[in-house]
């Protein structure tokens, strides 16, 4: 059998020797995670954050016939700027609306009558930020009954953790490293090999 103790030995002062490099260690990461706290928000506005304040598209119907007219609205959108409402795939420009002071408009636009079956419905232009979600239409091909289809409800889900949810819980890591730190300190680790 061998014993081998590890023994941490105070300096002259009553310090540890790694206690300055471990305290220096402690400093930056509280800086780095404060530096990445409060950089955060300031990058996520420039993309439209949060999540809820993109813009937004609804239709009156997302099984039309072809042929058929449907109103299409939009909310959030920058005011008093010009949107273009494609249908994607084949690409079909429906119409154009100006959104008012407040960023939303309402338009009446007329489905292709050359088309059925699944499209995309999106907006181009009139929101620097967050663009509006596309939504998905199901043109139904002559001489079959319109079925409502499932449509988005609004604003994309709100994805990620809170970022005072991700600083609280790295203080309470470095808090909690600290403590732990503290305690072990001018302790004698005894280890018995055989």
């Amino acid at each position: 059998m061998v014993n081998i103790m590890n023994t941490v030995r105070p300096q002259a002062g009553g310090t540890s020797a790694k206690r300055p490099v471990v305290v220096g260690f402690v400093v930056l990461t509280m800086l780095a995670v404060l530096a990445v706290g409060l950089a955060a928000p300031a990058a996520a506005k420039q993309g439209g954050y949060p999540p809820g304040m993109c813009a937004q598209l609804s239709v009156s119907t997302t099984a039309p016939s072809p042929g058929q007219e449907i109103l299409v609205t939009g909310s959030g959108f920058d005011a008093n700027r010009t949107v273009t409402l494609v249908l994607h795939s084949p690409t079909a420009t429906l119409g154009t609306a100006t959104t008012g002071s407040a960023g939303n408009f309402a338009v009446r636009v007329t489905i292709p009558d050359s088309i059925s079956g699944a499209h995309l419905l999106t907006v181009e232009g009139g929101s620097a930020g967050c663009p509006a979600a596309g939504i998905q239409l199901f043109v139904q091909p002559p001489g079959v009954a319109a079925v409502e289809a499932h449509s988005p409800s609004g604003a994309p889900a709100a994805t990620g953790v809170g970022i005072a949810a991700g600083l609280a819980l790295a203080l309470a890591l470095i808090v909690g490293g600290l403590l732990f730190a503290r305690a072990g300190r001018g302790r004698t680790i005894e280890r018995h090999v055989s």
